[in-house]
């Protein structure tokens, strides 16, 4: 009688099995290193693309929670509390995170620069974290808000 409780190691993974799964993890890391090896095409860097408008601004968080955007005579062009204006909020992470990221103090407001490029394209910008965020990736109805500031 066989005695059951007994398990050869060679019954549970076949030794093929694991030849197999090895040599496909030692190719795998092969094909990935050698890409970094041998480049290839790389993407052209497309022209630089037209300012058409730019303006500085003050994004700022304000005493009642909500963040605003003002020009800098501090005339309010958006708020956050306003029903549409939301995304400022979002903004205003984001801005902070990248700013404390880099060691900057955080603040109230911040000087923010917004750009209208002749692709459409619409970006704000913080110089001094080195961080810009292109506002028509988050949808038409943002973009729209902020072409509203031009």
């Amino acid at each position: 009688m066989r005695d059951t409780t007994k398990h050869r190691k060679d019954d549970l993974v076949p030794k093929g099995f694991l030849y197999a799964i090895s040599i496909m993890v030692v190719l795998s890391l092969l094909v990935v290193f050698s890409a970094s090896l041998f480049p290839g095409n790389k993407f052209d860097v497309p022209d630089k693309i037209e300012i058409l408008e730019k303006e500085n601004l003050i994004l700022a968080k304000l005493t009642d929670g909500s963040v605003s955007i003002a020009n800098l005579q501090n005339e309010e062009l958006l708020n956050s509390n306003d029903g549409k204006s939301g995304f400022l909020s979002v903004i205003m992470t984001g801005l902070e995170y990248n700013r404390k990221k880099v060691g900057l103090e955080l603040l109230d407001s911040y000087q923010i620069e917004i750009k209208r490029f002749a692709s459409g394209r619409i970006s704000l910008e913080d110089s001094k974290a080195s961080w810009s965020l292109n506002v028509t990736s988050f949808g038409s109805k943002n973009s729209e808000l902020f072409l509203s500031i031009f």
